[in-house]
């Protein structure tokens, strides 16, 4: 299974690819996030919380995930 680092960079173009390790030399997003029968984990402006999930009566949320784009800084 692919594992996400805290301050990792990743490539998060706008035509999602599952099937690129990298796009332009940054390890892509959708590759890594790629649930299988499941849709895409998506990363839009802010805190993105990904869909929850049930087991053993107890519902979590697996992962919240934030965006930053330091060029747009003051935007």
């Amino acid at each position: 299974m692919n594992k996400l680092k805290i301050g990792q960079i990743f490539r998060y173009p706008k035509d999602k690819e599952r099937d690129k390790v990298e796009i332009d030399g940054y390890p892509n997003f959708s590759f890594y996030t790629d649930l299988p029968n499941e849709n895409l984990v998506q990363l839009e402006s802010g805190i993105n919380p990904i869909g929850k999930v049930g087991n053993k009566n107890i519902e979590r949320t697996p992962a919240i995930i934030t965006r930053s784009s330091p060029h747009k800084i003051g935007s």
